[in-house]
């Protein structure tokens, strides 16, 4: 396929659609709800891809690139989350509902990038990944001109992998994405549906002010939560104050620095501004400049794309792990995992998965921060969100090193963390109902725990992290009952 691409900003402008059947207001919610699945979704994929990277048996060359890789992903993994915290800004900003669910990319929206796949690294899901960042060929190169020609030069290493990308990698990136499309069905980058939104946001005949509620500003989420000091560091300068410039190719691998975007919004412009920040950091060029402060998604996988290629067919960097792994029978697309013990470690990481879920979108419909004792509460649900952030990490790794089956290729091969959300993500409307959906978890979890802890042998790693966890989920157990306690609730209903 030749590089013709020519998306724009402007593209697709929301003049030349047709009214939508209930108001622009609402098609607005339906695309913001969509983005939000697609952040949560690309979010997991990422971090499948990240944790199935192994580093055995390789030279120490090639086990630093591989940790690079890893750091970068998960980088973009982290970020992803700030843009899916900052699309339920803009819903509240709306007085929409929050939505913390994942659809798994349906094919009757036509806004979802490619088809939703938990898969090991390799070349072809990197391709996938920045496709899916990539920006507008045609917007990359008139960027790289403005920023050549305009004194702000791109970074050399930079600069010559977009000249790469533009010869051979694009066909071949479209050709990978292009294999894994069901018949009929177009490819989309995250870019499509950010243009579209905000186009519709900057059209004040469609959008008038009056759908603005600037009074939910501070009940939104923000960085000083959420952000867990993800910044870039400051900025190197010269003698004379300038930025200083790095030439180096190795510089590239040292841009890690995760900057975690969350905010909060309170009128049109910050609503367009944080939607332009959230799409500039997936695929700016820009931020491949001389001083290489930060570089964006689509740059970092750019980066691993070409850098994995140069290793070979017959490089193997990840785990042979399943692709969609589930403990449920007959889902299609997916692989089951059969193995009892690995069985029931996936059921614990799914359970794990829907605590993060439960306490994210608690602190994020509590809204306002409130004096304390209450302010003790939304402390203690951020905190446990990103303990859960942890626990994933920790037991995904384990799963994959545990077999798939018990017999077979599927004794041979590894199993990995499910990411099975439940059939219904909302959060229950009383915070006597939220508290007990936390202890119903909670409690799901020390009992899941205490099964796999007693199959398990002492000196077991598996075993060790169990020990650790579980006084850890059991006063979190006592926490949750001592709320539920000061909120009415009686001892006899929570036996």
């Amino acid at each position: 396929m030749a590089p013709d691409d020519t998306r724009s900003a402007t593209d697709g402008k929301t003049s030349d659609r047709t009214a939508p059947e209930v108001s622009w207001r609402d098609h607005l919610v339906m695309l913001l709800n969509v983005g939000a699945e697609i952040e949560h979704g690309l979010m997991v994929q990422y971090l499948y891809a990240a944790y199935s990277i192994d580093t055995r048996g390789h030279p120490p060359d090639v086990v630093q690139k591989l940790e690079s890789w890893r750091d970068h992903i998960l980088t973009v993994a982290r970020e992803e989350m700030g843009h899916f915290i900052t699309v339920q800004n803009l819903l509240r900003l709306l007085g929409a509902p929050m939505n913390l669910a994942r659809q798994n990319f349906p094919w009757d929206v036509e806004y979802y990038p490619f088809p939703f796949r938990l898969e090991p690294f390799s070349l072809s899901s990197v391709a996938a990944y920045a496709f899916t960042e990539a920006p507008p060929l045609k917007t990359l190169e008139t960027d790289a001109a403005r920023l050549t020609s305009g004194g702000k030069r791109i970074h050399p290493a930079m600069a010559k992998r977009y000249i790469l990308y533009k010869r051979f990698d694009y066909d071949e990136i479209r050709r990978r994405v292009d294999l894994r499309m069901p018949r009929d069905v177009e490819a989309h980058s995250v870019d499509v549906i950010y243009s579209e939104i905000i186009n519709l946001l900057k059209d004040e005949d469609r959008i008038p002010d009056s759908v603005f509620q600037e009074d939910t500003y501070s009940a939104q989420a923000d960085w000083d939560d959420w952000g867990r000091r993800y910044r870039p560091a400051p900025k190197m300068l010269t003698a004379d104050g300038s930025p200083a410039e790095k030439t180096s190719e190795d510089d590239i691998q040292t841009v890690n620095e995760t900057n975690m975007l969350v905010m909060p919004v309170g009128t049109r412009t910050e609503a367009i501004k944080a939607l332009q920040l959230v799409s500039e950091q997936g695929e700016a060029p820009h931020m491949g400049t001389a001083e290489l402060e930060e570089i964006s998604h689509f740059d970092r996988f750019l980066v691993i794309f070409q850098e994995l290629k140069e290793m070979g067919d017959d490089f193997r960097p990840a785990r042979d792990v399943a692709s969609n792994p589930s403990v449920r029978k007959d889902v299609r697309g997916s692989t089951q995992i059969t193995h009892p013990r690995t069985r029931s470690w996936a059921k614990f990481a799914n359970i794990r998965y829907r605590m993060l879920l439960a306490f994210l979108g608690h602190r994020l419909k509590s809204g306002a921060k409130h004096r304390v004792p209450v302010q003790d509460r939304e402390t203690m649900l951020i905190h446990r969100t990103f303990a859960e952030m942890y626990n994933i990490k920790t037991v995904s790794n384990l799963l994959m090193q545990m077999p798939l089956g018990e017999s077979g290729k599927d004794a041979e091969r590894f199993a990995g963390p499910p990411f099975e959300t439940p059939f219904d993500l909302r959060m229950p409307h009383s915070e006597v109902e939220t508290w007990m959906l936390h202890r119903e978890l909670v409690k799901a979890a020390i009992r899941q725990a205490g099964e796999l802890l007693e199959a398990s042998d002492d000196d077991d790693t598996a075993a060790a992290y169990l020990r650790t966890q579980l006084p850890i989920d059991r006063q979190t157990l006592a926490w949750t009952e001592a709320i539920l306690t000061g909120l009415g609730v009686t001892r006899g209903q929570l036996t």
